[in-house]
């Protein structure tokens, strides 16, 4: 560089006191702190370009993989760990945002029946209900055909919300009011986090030394889906790639940790995310460029399914 040892000791001083670097022994070298990290992530960090062949190949796995969401945001999710060499975990599109295309009914037995709704992204969600009274096929064609006046193309929330709000205001002579009844039970529950998180690459954890040591508690906490249901619902309301450190997220099994996030979009709204989960010292100028690219992957082979639908 041209410089002395002189000016190195000197730069390397002034970088420890302004809390850029830190020391865990006398006789050990200097590493960044977190404060270091993120200032070099923000402001120092080139981002490597992505050769033009892998992103073709990655958007070919994406196009090439079956058309639910969940399985889109997987195939994204472990091609990403594989060129990332780290865990990655995925947030699938919220049920409650997506569009209903219809409602179908299979009668099952006495008292039990069978919803199926289908989502204009192409989910289909089937629930087993129970209902205390007899209904008949023709019951359920009733309830079926007012669902398609009243509520197809609309979300599964804002049908839920007119729902509930409907029902409040049914006396208990409406002859309506039946039907709402049993439309909200066969309407899909609240998403479970077993169905809503994806988690791939839990090999890496293992095989990266800066992770190694506590991998006992960062593999549980990976295997805690409500956990990470919560805090991948944090990367979905953010902009861009982004970085955030272990110790921003307040759990303590992911403090020597950081994660890489990046939102995607359909039909114009933030629905889901993906993110890498590795060693604080993790390739930035590699892995923030992927993951935003992979991000936009997501949301381009989302869109595109939609609008086949």
């Amino acid at each position: 560089m041209g410089i002395s040892s002189a000016t190195v000791r000197s730069v390397m001083r002034e970088l420890a006191d302004n809390g850029f670097l830190d020391q865990d022994h006398l006789s050990s070298g200097r590493v960044p702190t977190e404060s270091g990290l993120r200032h070099y992530v923000d402001h120092l960090m080139r981002r490597r370009s992505i050769p033009r062949d892998d992103r073709l190949g990655f958007h070919a796995r994406l196009a090439g993989s079956a058309e639910t969401p969940a399985q889109i945001v997987k195939t994204a999710s472990r091609a990403l760990s594989a060129i990332c060499t780290s865990a990655t975990i995925g947030r699938c599109p919220r049920i409650g945002e997506a569009t209903v295309r219809k409602l179908e009914f299979v009668s099952l037995d006495a008292g039990r029946s069978l919803a199926i709704l289908v989502f204009g992204d192409g989910r289909t969600h089937q629930r087993v209900f129970q209902h205390q009274d007899e209904i008949t096929t023709i019951h359920l064609d009733q309830i079926r055909n007012y669902f398609d006046a009243h509520w197809t193309g609309q979300t599964l929330n804002a049908i839920r919300s007119e729902l509930r709000a409907s029902l409040a205001k049914a006396e208990s002579t409406d002859p309506n009011r039946r039907l709402l009844e049993v439309t909200e039970s066969a309407l899909a529950e609240e998403e479970r986090p077993d169905d809503a998180v994806i988690v791939e690459g839990l090999t890496f954890v293992l095989s990266d030394d800066s992770t190694a040591q506590q991998a006992t508690s960062l593999l549980g906490a990976l295997d805690d889906k409500r956990l990470l249901l919560e805090l991948l619902d944090q990367f979905v309301d953010g902009e861009g790639a982004r970085v955030l450190f272990g110790t921003d997220t307040a759990i303590p099994e992911f403090r020597d940790c950081a994660f890489v996030s990046a939102a995607y979009g359909l039909s114009g709204k933030r629905r889901g995310a993906v993110a890498i989960v590795g060693s604080v010292r993790m390739d930035y100028a590699k892995v923030v460029p992927w993951v935003g690219f992979a991000a936009g992957a997501i949301s381009r082979v989302l869109e595109r399914n939609t609008h086949a639908a």
